[in-house]
């Protein structure tokens, strides 16, 4: 599939970037204090510049007040796999896999180096990827944050409407998601006979019923490629304010795992 790459750096970030911060650092120091245990706290943290700069004052700040902090940091997208890109991957939905397993872990009574350690691996097994065919629309302005041609999906786009690294033409959507697998899975550690949790995420305007069809097309092409599929979660979960378009996650499972993410919970966000 045919690619087309931007000619700067500076053409992937947008204005609209303004509008996504991180939470202030007292914030974070507030909220940590109030639901840390005898162990102290986990932070699980997408890798941007400013959340870690946020998220590092916050562990500080505890750590003064003699509360122990540990952190994952989560860096799974596959679009921003780069050494030009001095952070490095950005966090996208595999967030959502880590919290889960985690929290199941925790409510086993795991120690706090234990489930930092337990986060970091879920995180190396998981990458995403996500594809867009229009902006998000900037609240202060009201207009979309990019333009999009009607024959171009931007591919790789971020969460906070970061643009794509380029474009790539329309296709079919059996065909756009076999590209994506390929990638992901390409990515994954040890992907000889891995099975796999895929992660079908909106990012703000596509329907339950787009959502679903996207699911289909990812489970065959899993299996026409003779590649597990453990689970699967459909739905928007990490989202991009009202970006037409979707994440792909793979998580590379194991009985563990598994088990952790079968755990009961109970979350208005949660549906199983």
């Amino acid at each position: 599939m045919p690619q087309y790459f931007r000619d700067s750096p500076e053409s992937l970030v947008p204005d609209a970037l303004a509008g996504f911060a991180s939470p202030h650092n007292r914030q974070i120091f507030e909220a940590s204090r109030a639901v840390a245990g005898p162990d102290g706290v986990l932070h699980i943290v997408k890798n941007y510049t400013g959340d870690r700069i946020n998220f590092g004052i916050a562990a500080e700040r505890l750590a003064h007040e003699g509360i122990h902090c540990a952190r994952v940091l989560i860096d799974d997208d596959l679009a921003t796999d780069s050494d030009d890109i001095a952070v490095g991957r950005r966090g996208t939905g595999a967030t959502l896999i880590v919290e889960k397993i985690l929290g199941a872990a925790a409510d086993e009574g795991r120690g706090l180096e234990d489930l930092a350690a337990l986060g970091a691996e879920v995180t190396r097994r998981s990458r995403s990827l996500a594809v867009a065919s229009a902006a998000h629309t900037t609240p202060a302005s009201g207009a979309p944050a990019f333009a999009l041609p009607d024959n171009v999906l931007e591919f790789g786009v971020g969460i906070h409407g970061e643009r794509a690294e380029g474009t790539t033409p329309h296709a079919p959507l059996g065909k756009l998601v076999e590209t994506m697998t390929d990638q992901l899975l390409a990515a994954l550690p040890d992907t000889a006979g891995t099975r796999v949790l895929a992660l079908v995420n909106g990012l703000g305007s596509i329907t339950s019923l787009e959502l679903y069809g996207i699911r289909h097309a990812v489970a065959k092409a899993l299996d026409d490629r003779g590649v597990g599929l453990d689970r699967s979660l459909t739905g928007t979960f990490v989202s991009a304010l009202d970006m037409r378009g979707f994440s792909l996650t793979l998580f590379a499972t194991d009985a563990e795992t598994l088990r952790l993410w079968d755990a009961p919970a109970r979350t208005p966000a949660w549906p199983l």
